[in-house]
């Protein structure tokens, strides 16, 4: 059994529990009169049409489907659980949790680079442009420089020439 505890602000905290239950015990948690009754429906005995039995009343080709599964794998095919993982590929819910997270966390990365490399190549472009318009504002503030003066020449010609 494995329980976590949640706190809950302005509440008393919460308490989830779950009981693990391995799968050969499974076969062990199917009452005695259950197995009786499948074992009657699978032979196609009277327990396959009681009317107390909704599993079974009016349901010729599961009691058939049942009784083929008998004759192939045995009476206990019926009533034991399937076989049990080797405790190596066995994984815990923490272990579980870890895996999924270790999942996500490595597709975020994935995810992120791309995103860098976007932003990187997004970055040299913008460098590049600013380069270029920091290019032209100097030449187009050099040649207003150029231009003023010119106009300052070209008026003290004219205050000259006036003035003679």
């Amino acid at each position: 059994m494995s329980c976590t505890t949640q706190p809950i602000t302005g509440q008393s905290p919460r308490v989830s529990c779950i009981l693990h239950v391995p799968p050969a015990a499974h076969a062990q948690i199917i009452p005695r009169r259950a197995r009786k009754t499948l074992r009657a429906a699978a032979q196609g005995g009277a327990g396959a049409e009681t009317p107390g039995n909704s599993l079974f009343a009016n349901n010729p080709q599961f009691a058939a489907a049942l009784q083929s599964v008998a004759a192939r794998q045995g009476d206990e095919a019926l009533y034991s659980a399937p076989p049990a993982v080797e405790p190596e590929e066995q994984t815990t819910p923490h272990e579980e949790m870890l895996l999924t997270s270790l999942q996500i966390s490595r597709r975020n990365i994935r995810n992120f680079e791309s995103m860098k490399q976007i932003l990187e190549k997004s970055i040299e472009s913008e460098e590049q442009q600013f380069e270029r318009l920091h290019f032209a504002y100097k030449k187009i503030k050099s040649e207003g420089a150029y231009i003023k003066h010119l106009e300052r020449r070209l008026a003290q010609e004219k205050a000259k020439n006036q003035g003679q």
